[in-house]
């Protein structure tokens, strides 16, 4: 037996028991050597200040207020490498690629792109229920009306830059993600969003991932020249960052990630019981919500096996949207409301309503959906909860291992201690 320190309580684990830490992460860099590292040597294209922008109109996407990209610090040098291409300041808009976020002020918008962006070119948050904005591309094979912000539709030159980042149902954050949902219509996201029910569309997750590969698909249509994405550690701070098209770029980047940030890969191994910890090391992470790390479990832990988690339960606000009770609903009301078409609301308050709807489920399908048996290890879970999502409280991690273990000596037992900072993956997406 191996006796190792969880959640402040001792614990013997079998021999044989797996320790899944995520690797350690490259030192971190600067915003502007980040980006100077990527653009004097981008994996697939010339340098953008050799690219030929004489008498181009240029669109430049990036994140908005949801994302720690502080924009402001590496902006100037992007422009300074346009103009050097022939591009003019005239030509160039910066665009927020706000999806179904609330467009950002003029303050907000001057202290993300700083004030010699601001006043140097165009810049504007995209509002993706402003149809005076869009412009129509096309329909997708999947039958995805394709409604982009009109800049970015009209422009000769379209780059994109943002960061990669496990993200709860595209997989990752990265890619063309920037352009759906980031400068997209509201009716496109929409469309696109349905597909967060998949199951296939989680964190970590790009294998037949059917809102990701929707969004890609639209990306390919509208089309960028070049991407720039920073891989983050768990401080928000870039360790890594990769230019050139988003076919190389994306996938090149997110291989960086799992093997050198986030991820710890089980070589295709599911365990018969997951034991997650959070050790509180740090601020960022994917969730404040201890609910999605047990999705992480689940998805590596057998469909007969066990997750035992020792964080606790944070109670999150009551979910009342236009008199449903979220929470109390069946899983087939909350799924129909998110696909009701005559909600009396403007687009605004209808985006928010369909967010909480989907917020609520990505909770819900880990409880209601999931085959596995689930022990807490918590006493702060209602017992009413526990009853509903048929699960078992423990008073200690041993007491819930050896319920798990029921004297098998050949379980495969897999401990997270800071699951909060570990992505677990069965394999590397691009080996």
């Amino acid at each position: 037996m191996v006796k190792i320190k969880l959640a402040g309580q001792e614990v013997k684990l079998p021999d044989n028991a797996i320790i899944a830490r995520p690797p350690a992460a490259p030192g971190p860099i600067t915003f502007p050597e980040a980006i100077k590292e990527a653009l004097d040597n981008p994996l697939d294209t010339e340098p953008l200040e050799k690219w030929d922008l004489r008498d181009k109109k240029i669109a430049v996407l990036v994140d908005d207020w949801g994302r720690p990209t502080p924009c402001g610090e590496f902006l100037p040098d992007v422009l300074r490498r346009l103009n050097q291409a022939g591009a003019e300041d005239r030509n160039i808009t910066v665009i927020t690629a706000s999806g179904m976020h609330d467009p950002m002020g003029e303050e907000d918008m001057r202290r993300k792109v700083g004030d010699e962006v601001y006043k140097r070119v165009r810049c504007i948050s995209h509002d993706a229920g402003n149809p005076e904005m869009q412009a129509f591309v096309k329909i997708t094979d999947l039958g995805t009306p394709v409604w982009v912000n009109r800049y970015v539709a009209e422009a000769d030159f379209k780059m994109a830059l943002g960061r990669i980042f496990p993200h709860v149902t595209y997989g990752y954050e990265g890619g063309y993600k920037m352009i759906v949902p980031g400068v997209a219509s509201f009716e496109t996201i929409i469309r696109d969003h349905s597909l967060n029910f998949s199951p296939l569309s989680d964190y970590g997750n790009l294998q037949n991932n059917p809102s990701r590969n929707e969004a890609d698909a639209i990306g390919c249509m509208v089309g960028l020249d070049l991407l720039v994405n920073f891989v983050m550690n768990w401080d928000g701070q870039p360790v890594k960052a990769f230019a050139g098209t988003p076919e190389k770029v994306f996938p090149v980047g997110v291989d960086f990630g799992q093997r050198h940030v986030w991820g710890f890969v089980t070589g295709g191994r599911m365990a018969d019981v997951v034991i997650i910890c959070n050790e509180d090391v740090g601020d960022l992470s994917l969730s404040n919500n201890p609910i999605y790390y047990l999705g992480l479990a689940l998805s590596i832990t057998d469909p007969e096996g066990v997750v035992i988690s020792a964080m606790d339960y944070i109670p999150r606000k009551k979910s009342l949207v236009c008199g449903y009770d979220l929470e109390m609903i069946s899983l087939s009301e909350l799924i129909r409301l998110h696909e009701k078409r005559n909600w009396n609301l403007d687009d605004r308050q209808i985006q928010h309503v369909l967010k909480a709807i989907r917020g609520t489920f990505y909770e819900r399908r880990v409880f209601e959906l999931r085959s596995q048996k689930l022990y807490i290890v918590s006493d702060t879970f209602p017992f009413s909860r526990l009853e509903k999502w048929r699960a078992r409280q423990f008073e200690t991690i041993q007491q819930a291992l050896d319920e798990a273990l029921d004297g098998r000596d050949d379980a495969t037992v897999m401990v997270f201690p800071d699951i909060k900072h570990t992505l677990p993956l069965l394999r590397y997406d691009f080996a």
